[in-house]
């Protein structure tokens, strides 16, 4: 999104034009990964093909119950304010990861 509103996109455009780019290539990953192994991971408990039930839980549904508050945040936050944010949320989940 930085990158969209660089190039002119107002922040509710450049979130638009983001989501409607990843949910496509998500789907399709997911869907793939899904059916392609799901033999071999019969005997795997909350695995389903090489998507890992529990992960699609903890990273999807906060996903979608906080994507109301970047939307909100891109109709008031100018582009600058809101790239300083997302850099700021990397870099905390960044020290969690670590």
């Amino acid at each position: 999104m930085p990158l969209l509103g660089m190039m002119g996109l107002s922040m509710p455009q450049a979130a638009a034009t983001s989501s409607a780019c990843t949910f496509p290539t998500v789907l399709m990953g997911a869907l793939s990964a899904l059916f392609i192994v799901q033999a071999e991971s019969a005997h795997t408990l909350h695995l389903f093909g090489t998507v890992y039930g529990p992960a699609v839980i903890g990273v999807g549904l906060p996903s979608i119950l906080t994507t109301w508050v970047g939307v909100e945040l891109s109709h008031y936050l100018p582009i600058k304010w809101m790239s300083r944010l997302f850099g700021v949320v990397l870099m905390l989940l960044l020290l969690v990861w670590l």
